[in-house]
């Protein structure tokens, strides 16, 4: 059902008084957010869905996704931000090369501005061997009639792998050598709940060859309820150009209905000071929040901004610590052992603004167990700020300004 203004409570997730539309709702149920309905009603019933796989390194991630390509007989959908022409780049492109001319047909949508070193020839290489590429919003040349301001804002974050419609990885892992080893999270779905992730992947690949965004009936139609014995699995797709803010409105809602513990873990924090008000005012409430980040990042000019808002949230009265080696990449939140979320998204505006994300809500159940064991040693392995740490020097201050400015394109 769809409530206007707000999100749409999943299919057959609200229990009868609900299943109406909003103007027959009384008015205080109206203002409510949807989702946050069906969080209280959408685990009392449901079919049986498979358990998920786990990985916890992008080099276990890649190991089964190859191992699946290698399986294809129709089709191989891939998205990714980050697919560099490095070694395991080389590999997945050989794969696909093999799969390609057993009659497999391959589609690629890599980020023109995460896959930057997607060359010309390569592209070229690809089409040769029957590999279909797109570059979502790429600088020059490109047929999308639309802004260069919104080309060079709006990315796609999205990785996510599709096999013959039956099997999708969907996390943080990206393609690129130097992330072997990081901490991320990828996991492997299959069935019925893949479905929404095909029909994002098609409606962007429809965008990039030159038609329209397809609108679905509901803004979230392809939020697809698949609930076990104990277990709730959302899709979440986040499209600027069709719903805004809605991953905000997600963590809000989670946040709002957190009662003792939530974990976060991200590799970028720049918090808007509206979502470092939802966290304080859980703390307020009595809530255990704990936050793990890496204290060193990749992005170098940015490091001194992501080190203020980690102060800041100490202050506040978050837990927070510091991932050493390997670095954490994975994108993760769990709320009180009960839900849990895995996708692209990072904590930061520009995920949260403009970015095409996908993410998985998991809801409790033993799903959501091993995702709380694999977060909670992750934590544990974490180590706390230093007093050093703590202080906040000149330059980093300094350094932090121009980063500020910027901060809601980070």
């Amino acid at each position: 059902i769809v409530f206007p203004g707000s999100l749409a409570v999943l299919i057959g997730a609200a229990p009868p008084p609900f299943r109406i539309f909003a103007g027959g709702l009384p008015r205080r149920l109206r203002r409510r957010n949807a989702f946050e309905l069906s969080l209280e009603y959408g685990t009392r019933i449901g079919k049986y869905f498979m358990p998920i796989n786990f990985y916890t390194t992008s080099h276990e991630a890649w190991e089964a996704e190859l191992e699946e390509i290698a399986k294809a007989k129709k089709t191989i959908d891939i998205e990714s931000y980050i697919f560099l022409n490095d070694s395991i780049g080389a590999k997945f492109l050989e794969a696909l090369r093999e799969r390609a001319s057993a009659g497999v047909r391959v589609r690629c949508i890599f980020d023109a501005f995460g896959s930057f070193s997607f060359s010309k020839k390569t592209i070229e290489w690809c089409t040769t061997n029957k590999i279909e590429v797109e570059l979502f919003h790429k600088f020059l040349g490109n047929k999308l009639h639309i802004p260069f301001w919104k080309r060079m804002l709006t990315r796609n974050h999205r990785k996510t792998i599709i096999i013959d419609s039956r099997v999708a990885f969907v996390g943080g892992v990206n393609v690129e050598e130097s992330h072997a080893y990081w901490r991320d999270l990828q996991i492997k779905i299959a069935g019925d709940a893949i479905k929404p992730i095909i029909e994002t992947f098609e409606n962007t690949w429809k965008y990039l060859q030159g038609g329209y965004l397809k609108r679905f009936h509901t803004r979230f139609k392809e939020r697809l309820e698949i609930i076990g014995k104990r277990l709730t699995l959302e899709v979440w797709n986040h499209d600027p150009d069709q719903e805004q803010q809605s991953f905000r409105k997600l963590f809000k809602a989670l946040m709002r209905h957190a009662k003792k513990d939530v974990l976060l873990i991200t590799p970028y924090f720049f918090p808007s000071p509206l979502f470092l008000k939802y966290m304080k005012r859980a703390v307020n409430r009595g809530v255990r929040v704990r936050l793990l980040v890496p204290w060193e990042i990749d992005i170098k000019w940015i490091i001194p901004l992501m080190r203020q808002y980690v102060r800041a949230a100490e202050i506040i009265g978050i837990e927070v610590r510091c991932s050493g080696n390997p670095r954490v990449h994975a994108k993760a939140f769990m709320v009180d052992g009960k839900w849990g979320v895995i996708g692209s998204a990072n904590l930061n505006q520009k995920s949260f603004l403009f970015d095409r994300e996908l993410s998985l809500v998991i809801g409790s159940g033993p799903d959501a167990g091993a995702l709380e064991n694999i977060m909670d040693e992750w934590w544990k392995s974490g180590i706390p700020l230093t007093d050093a740490q703590k202080l906040l020097s000149f330059k980093e201050r300094a350094l932090g300004i121009p980063a500020r400015i910027l901060k809601r394109f980070i």
